[in-house]
């Protein structure tokens, strides 16, 4: 990956987190395959912690996996200020299947106060966080996040790799000991891309890294929690100011305007475009009963809580077909090729033609035609090349 910047190189880690998320088979076995999947990615980078895959029923063998992640890492990455450091970039994967879309992604009915769960110290974030109903009550002033989002965030900080005792926080606060001028990169897309900007919260709120040493660079994310929560992130991330273009910002959700995940599950028009209800007519008048049907069901979920955290926009490469889709298989595919073929080409470019040989469709859900049980299909990442450190 050294033709690659550092946002390129971030970015194929990102997509290389769901290298097996068609696969169904108990949580231990898809650990095995997915560290197998990782073998080999490039000479610059190894996996120095996990995989990890979680499961809600771990030894379900009809089911995809739940939640990945592993931390790769790189012993002189250039980053974008032409100075070279050690690096560790967490990985999480993306939406996979039926809990993913129940439990995780669309659960924005309930919410967590993030700060009264995020306190300095580990012992916090060893207990699940405690979900309240998202009612017009709550107060502006505290950081409202996903209920859905917050239960997978637990798993994350807490899950050990087989054969470890080591969370996630415990390796990341271990390497910074040895080696204190390392930068940690938080990433993912999609779902992923809600969790890396929360993740990345949490590791600071708790003072497991230092918020210097720290980036978020999530991709097509959905909304993770309230105004509160964007003012407290901005805060603590900060990131280039103005209106932002381009995949080459950190700290900022990057965002195809023409990607409805962006979308989830702000309420308010007068704030921005990226609006729920701009979901059914984006590919096009007529709109889809099925789909109205599922932006009205995340309306009624969402309220008004939820605020996009700031976001730098993508031009999208993947033209909109005229006339607006007939059916709903038309509009899903449209749909995710401006969720997957959009991103990968304007921050990868034209794939290798070993990619494009590699290259494979498998079946994932997506938040927001998912609470209606539809399923959609995604480029798979082509399984080139990581290390074990």
């Amino acid at each position: 990956m050294t033709s690659y910047n550092v946002f390129q190189q971030v970015f194929k880690l990102s997509f290389a987190s769901n290298l097996v998320r068609k696969v169904e088979d108990p949580a231990p076995e898809l650990e095995k395959e997915l560290a197998g999947a990782l073998a080999d990615i490039s000479p610059e980078w190894t996996v120095s912690w996990g995989p990890v895959v979680w499961k809600e029923f771990t030894r379900n063998p009809v089911a995809v996996q739940g939640n990945a992640w592993f931390v790769a890492y790189n012993q002189s990455l250039r980053f974008d200020d032409g100075q070279s450091y050690p690096t560790y970039v967490v990985a999480i994967a993306g939406t996979t299947g039926v809990y993913d879309v129940a439990k995780e992604d669309a659960a924005c009915g309930q919410v967590v106060d993030i700060d009264d769960w995020a306190v300095p110290g580990l012992t916090c974030i060893q207990s699940a966080p405690q979900p309240i109903q998202n009612t017009a009550s709550l107060s502006s002033e505290t950081a409202y996040i996903s209920n859905g989002f917050a239960q997978a965030l637990f798993h994350i900080l807490n899950a050990t790799p087989q054969g470890s005792t080591q969370s996630l926080p415990d390796f990341l606060q271990s390497a910074l000991k040895s080696q204190s001028d390392a930068k940690i990169v938080i990433t993912g897309h999609g779902l992923g891309g809600a969790l890396a900007p929360l993740l990345a919260y949490v590791l600071a709120k708790t003072e497991t890294v230092p918020q210097a040493n720290m980036y978020a660079y999530p991709t097509a994310g959905p909304s993770p929690g309230n105004m509160a929560f964007v003012n407290n992130f901005g805060r603590i991330f900060p990131s280039n100011p103005g209106k932002l273009t381009g995949y080459q910002n950190w700290n900022v959700n990057v965002v195809n305007p023409l990607d409805i995940v962006p979308c989830a599950y702000c309420t308010d028009p007068e704030h921005n475009t990226l609006v729920l209800q701009s979901i059914p007519t984006m590919y096009g008048n007529p709109s889809l009963g099925i789909v109205n049907t599922a932006v009205e069901h995340l309306e009624k979920l969402a309220g008004r809580l939820y605020y996009p955290l700031k976001y730098a926009t993508i031009d999208s490469p993947v033209p909109v077909p005229s006339p607006a889709p007939g059916d709903f298989k038309e509009w899903r595919q449209i749909a995710l090729s401006q969720h997957i073929d959009a991103y990968k080409e304007v921050i990868l470019g034209n794939s290798t033609p070993e990619e494009q040989d590699m290259n494979q469709e498998d079946t994932m859900a997506l938040a927001v035609p998912g609470v209606l049980g539809c399923r959609w299909k995604e480029l798979g990442m082509s399984p080139s090349s990581i290390r074990r450190h």
